[in-house]
């Protein structure tokens, strides 16, 4: 059966509100045999991967930072070649009267986009299914969740990092001790917005000093606290990068980094939406499914970012 959104969306709703009931009432119960119906069929698991993945890309929208990095998302059909040309300027001359004036071009060079192929793969018993447990549903959909957020968030990381320390310049480039500081971050900032509006991105943890700055009204403070967003500093947008943890309880990014970079420095795209893939292992009496996505990050400009490395002062002992 084809579920419309609003299916999906109550579908879930409820999965969420009775997924740690203790007990049952009328409505969980039909929740429960729907879930052990599905269970019983390969069109049912189909159906359950398909709900379950829809509502994936859904929720994940709530936790996208991108657009607030790079503007809008582009979405691309599987397999597009997608270039982009950086833009240069024009080359003037100065020439002798009547002499040959020589041609140039706004377009320097091209890049092509090399996408990334995210994937998660969350499993759980097929007797759980078959039994209606509701908290196994939100486990495959909340898993996969946490999971691809946390590869996200680190393919961020780690690429920021690549390109603080390939372009690292005196002027793009700078170490404190402890913790950010106002005269550092100001420098840095005015660097950057020469080649356009800044965006200031790092943790939780490695941005907080910021809002000790001058520059923060106390009605700009009181918004902070109450919706938990870190604003604007000095016209440039603050991003928090969320800190998670992978599957072994490590974090997936540190808080010894904050990023100032132009909002025009490169451009995000989607290859096709999340793509699933129901398997049933008969050996181990398991469901799986499989979901990726492909993901392109491209960095065109990295002369118009800076990078700020936090490090612990030396401790006598």
């Amino acid at each position: 059966m084809a579920y419309t959104t609003a299916q999906r969306k109550k579908f879930f709703e409820l999965v969420d509100k009775y997924a740690n009931a203790s007990i049952y009432n009328d409505e969980a119960k039909d929740l429960s045999r729907r879930i052990a119906q599905m269970a019983k069929s390969p069109q049912g698991l189909n159906e359950l991967a398909q709900l379950v993945t829809e509502d994936l890309e859904e929720e994940m929208k709530a936790y996208d930072i991108r657009p607030l990095l790079f503007g809008p998302v582009k979405q691309r059909e599987i397999n597009d070649r997608v270039e982009y040309r950086r833009k240069g300027r024009f080359r003037a001359y100065r020439i002798d009267r009547g002499g040959y004036v020589p041609k140039s071009q706004i377009f320097q060079d091209t890049v092509t986009v090399m996408p990334e192929q995210f994937a998660v793969r969350p499993s759980c018993q097929l007797d759980q299914l078959e039994s209606g447990r509701i908290s196994a549903v939100q486990d495959l959909r909340n898993g996969a969740r946490d999971a691809l957020l946390t590869e996200y968030s680190n393919y961020y990381y780690e690429t920021f990092d690549e390109i603080g320390k390939k372009e690292k310049t005196p002027e793009t480039y700078a170490e404190v001790t402890d913790a950010v500081d106002k005269q550092t971050l100001d420098a840095m900032l005015y660097t950057v917005s020469e080649r356009g509006t800044p965006i200031i991105v790092g943790t939780h943890q490695s941005l907080a000093p910021i809002l000790d700055f001058d520059g923060h009204t106390e009605s700009m403070k009181d918004e902070i606290q109450r919706t938990g967003s870190l604003g604007m500093y000095r016209g440039a947008r603050i991003v928090k990068l969320e800190q998670f943890t992978d599957a072994d309880n490590l974090p997936v990014i540190s808080n010894d980094k904050i990023f100032v970079m132009s909002e025009k420095i490169g451009h995000i795209d989607d290859f096709g939406k999340l793509r699933y893939r129901e398997v049933v292992d008969g050996d181990h009496d398991e469901l799986s499914i499989v979901i990726r996505r492909e993901m392109g990050l491209t960095i065109l400009y990295p002369e118009r970012f800076g990078m700020i490395q936090i490090t612990k002062p030396d401790v006598e002992g």
